[in-house]
């Protein structure tokens, strides 16, 4: 059962982000989009985390190994953890730029160039390396049978604060620009909505038009951060209880597997809710099949 629903899971995860990654490929008007390049990098992640994690997962459980080659096993576990990092990061990238089209309209096309959002994509990475490659290079690393992954061992004393780091800049501060920049959406959206057109000044159309754009792509962003959120809150939780509680049955074996589970299904939500709620991605789907 366990094999045939990570199997499901790491399918759909790879058709759904490779479709997404071809259909603004070779669709001008997404591809024209500065926004997307966030989309991308959120799919290559996503693609990353289901052939390396998700397909290492899979051979676990089919073999019902009780242990994986130590180098490989470090390199599914920095993978592992840098795609979710880059995940949370872009997230936090996505609404940044996203408020920005809202609020200051008339800059976006100055603040927000290829370039810069490129730059940041880099640094995301970066960002994910660093923080993956510390537990493997200070030995951290072990195969957990019962998560059918190779994780850190949190019994160590030293990962206590490289966890509430982690935690701290990957996971909450990220969160926390999100709930900032979609709170700060709304209300701008609500504003918009208010302004009587005939007040707007003839030189206002294209403002208008990419604000109308940006609010069309807040419902979809919103619904993927949530969902995001959703599946990779147990995982995260799991994670700070095994640090902070020394007891090592404290966690209910199944719950660590059900919680890596639900970060799985992250991978896999995007691509359904860009074909949901995004009717310019729906129509570049039906081009691209």
């Amino acid at each position: 059962v366990l094999s045939t629903l990570l199997f499901l899971i790491m399918s759909m995860a790879l058709i759904g982000n490779a479709l997404v990654i071809v259909a603004i490929r070779s669709n001008h008007r997404l591809r024209e989009q500065t926004s997307n390049i966030f989309i991308i990098n959120l799919c290559v992640a996503d693609l990353c985390s289901a052939i390396v994690v998700m397909g290492t997962v899979f051979y676990a459980i089919l073999s019902d190994t009780h242990e994986i080659n130590t180098i490989w096993c470090n390199i599914v576990c920095a993978a592992n953890y840098c795609f979710i990092i880059v995940s949370m990061m872009t997230l936090a990238g996505i609404s940044v730029e996203r408020l920005i089209a809202i609020k200051t309209a008339m800059r976006y096309d100055v603040l927000v160039t290829r370039a810069r959002v490129k730059l940041a994509c880099a640094y995301v990475w970066l960002q994910g390396v660093i923080f993956a490659a510390s537990p493997v290079g200070l030995g951290w690393i072990h195969y957990d049978y019962w998560e059918v992954v190779c994780a850190i061992d949190w019994q160590k004393e030293s990962a206590v604060y490289y966890v509430y780091v982690a935690f701290c800049v990957n996971f909450a501060l990220p969160g926390l620009i999100m709930l900032f920049c979609y709170v700060a959406i709304i209300k701008e959206a609500r504003r918009l909505k208010r302004v009587i057109p005939s007040e707007l000044i003839p030189t206002s159309t294209q403002l208008r038009e990419n604000q109308h754009q940006a609010l069309k792509s807040i419902t979809s962003l919103v619904v993927v951060v949530g969902l995001f959120f959703l599946c990779m809150t147990p995982f995260c939780l799991t994670k700070l209880l095994k640090v902070t509680v020394k007891d090592v049955h404290y966690i209910h074996d199944h719950t660590n597997l059900m919680a890596s589970y639900f970060g799985y299904l992250s991978s896999m939500i995007n691509p359904f809710v860009y074909g949901i709620f995004r009717r310019e991605f729906r129509s570049a789907f039906r081009e691209t099949i």
